[in-house]
């Protein structure tokens, strides 16, 4: 059996060879030949192997990259797990750190007391029923339905996926720099999953949060829905000396430079880490 397997990888290496032997015009006759169809599928798997939904990376591969770009020594590790949902990625931060303090951003009522009751007696989580947002306030929290992983600040249209967001409720939205400044927390690390509101999040936490090293986010249908697109993430991180990477199963891939290419509007988790 390995020896197939083996005699497999070995054609694909030569197949891969070939492919990058082509030059533009060789590769462009080559695509002409492709089926449309095929030629959608194949753009598809390519994405993927860039790290844009791909379903092979999973929320370990996440936090790994994100506490990788910690430098700790001097302190004790304080993660910001924003969007924490029920506490999936919570609890993968604490296997991979399990002397982290972690603080749990999560405005769902019926998420947060999931969260709330899964590390009730656990002094290293620290659970808080709010949204992060651009500043201070009460805002409704839309969802297809209470307690769903989609919920978010902006009423999405995902009607192509068969949903409706016909859930809503009032939640309290807290700046992220005001609420540590008041509760005297300094995070070398954050992670946000707030579904299409991250940017002036991120803007906040760049600007005003000196003692983060790395920043995890999300990028994908969500921003479509925002009306945010990849540039400002990219300006945001770039003018103020934060290198940016995507998370692909082949590792992180940094973006040395703005593409318009990089628009892409399928789920991708990035991290950026601040520049020494």
């Amino acid at each position: 059996m390995r020896a197939v397997e083996t005699r497999v990888s070995s054609r694909y290496r030569v197949l891969a060879v070939l492919l990058m032997a082509l030059t533009e015009v060789g590769l462009q006759k080559l695509l002409d030949h492709i089926d449309l169809r095929q030629l959608r599928r194949i753009r598809k798997r390519v994405l993927q192997a860039e790290g844009y939904g791909s379903q092979k990376i999973m929320i370990r591969d996440e936090v790994r990259a994100l506490l990788d770009g910690v430098e700790s020594e001097d302190q004790s590790l304080c993660v910001i797990d924003g969007g924490a949902n029920i506490g999936e990625y919570t609890a993968e931060i604490l296997a991979q750190s399990p002397s982290a303090t972690v603080l749990s951003f999560e405005p769902s009522p019926e998420s947060f007391q999931i969260l709330a009751a899964r590390f009730e007696n656990d002094q290293r989580v620290k659970a808080i029923r709010k949204a992060l947002g651009e500043s201070s306030s009460k805002q409704q929290l839309f969802s297809d339905y209470k307690g769903s992983s989609l919920s978010s600040l902006v009423d999405r249209d995902l009607r192509h996926f068969g949903l409706v967001f016909g859930e809503s409720v009032e939640v309290e939205v807290v700046r992220l720099s005001d609420w540590l400044a008041n509760n005297f927390f300094q995070p070398l690390a954050l992670k946000l999953d707030i579904e299409g509101t991250e940017l002036r999040v991120l803007e906040d936490a760049v600007h005003n949060i000196e003692s983060l090293q790395t920043i995890a986010f999300e990028f994908g249908g969500a921003n479509l829905d925002s009306r945010t697109i990849f540039r400002d993430f990219w300006n945001i991180f770039s003018e103020n000396s934060w290198a940016v990477y995507r998370i692909t199963t082949r590792g992180l891939i940094e973006i040395s430079s703005y593409s318009e290419f990089d628009e892409v509007y399928v789920k991708c988790d990035y991290v950026a880490r601040r520049r020494s």
